[in-house]
């Protein structure tokens, strides 16, 4: 009923028309349709695509099987930016990044992108940046911070304060908020009800190149190029960015 207190099953399960059943998949609504892809069903990784329009039982549509798009995963982030679906990372332990505008062709932006290979990241969408926040490496959960303009180039920024996976993320106008999860295995430490909050903001850090008509380099800048930024995010006419 849309206030969240009354809750209907739309689907019984288990029926020819739908996926198989699963965990750790991604969720998302995009082109007016709510999106079912990947996840770990059965002992198994899958990476098929499937959409709805109502999510109801019968509603379902396979967009894409298993051996058209990017590998097998679960605990990956999907979100959807630049008008597109984006997959990037996931288990076990990647960080490639793929792109796509219709769900059934799929794009490698990255094989390999910055950030380390993990599970478990939040992915988010804020300034025009798409954000990977935390998640799980092979040997340790992790904290870091990354953003990017375009999939393939991406820009370490302010970490969170505490190494955290397993956590709930959302977007509030212009503030990226990041909720509970685990920060540590071993002893199994939860966060509780923290909220960590921050601002979105254009990434600005490594300038090549000059800063263009009207503008000069900030201190510390050499000079003010970059596909993350505009000349005057990065230069003295805007020192938001001043000697980052």
């Amino acid at each position: 009923d849309g206030s969240g207190a009354t809750w209907t099953r739309l689907q019984a399960g288990g029926t020819v028309d739908t996926f198989v059943p699963r965990s750790a998949m991604g969720t998302v609504t995009f082109q007016g349709q709510l999106w079912v892809i990947a996840g770990y069903g059965e002992s198994v990784l899958l990476n098929d695509v499937w959409r709805s329009s109502t999510g109801a039982e019968g509603s379902w549509t396979q967009v894409a099987a298993s051996a058209s798009v990017f590998s097998e995963r679960a605990w990956m982030g999907l979100t959807v930016f630049q008008s597109k679906l984006w997959v990037v990372a996931g288990c076990c332990y990647l960080n490639d990044v793929w792109s796509s505008a219709d769900g059934s062709v799929w794009t490698e932006v990255t094989s390999a992108a910055s950030f380390s290979e993990r599970l478990c990241p939040s992915l988010l969408v804020s300034s025009q940046q798409l954000w990977v926040f935390g998640g799980r490496e092979a040997s340790a959960i992790t904290g870091d911070v990354w953003s990017t303009a375009d999939g393939a180039e991406w820009v370490p920024r302010q970490a969170l304060p505490t190494t955290l996976t397993d956590f709930a993320a959302a977007v509030n106008g212009t503030t990226m908020l990041v909720m509970g999860g685990i920060t540590s295995y071993s002893p199994l430490t939860f966060a509780g009800p923290v909220v960590f909050a921050t601002e979105g903001s254009p990434a600005c850090n490594s300038f090549v190149g000059s800063c263009g008509s009207g503008f000069t380099a900030s201190s510390g800048n050499t000079a003010c190029s970059s596909a993350n930024c505009t000349a005057a995010d990065c230069c003295t006419a805007n020192p938001t960015c001043a000697g980052s």
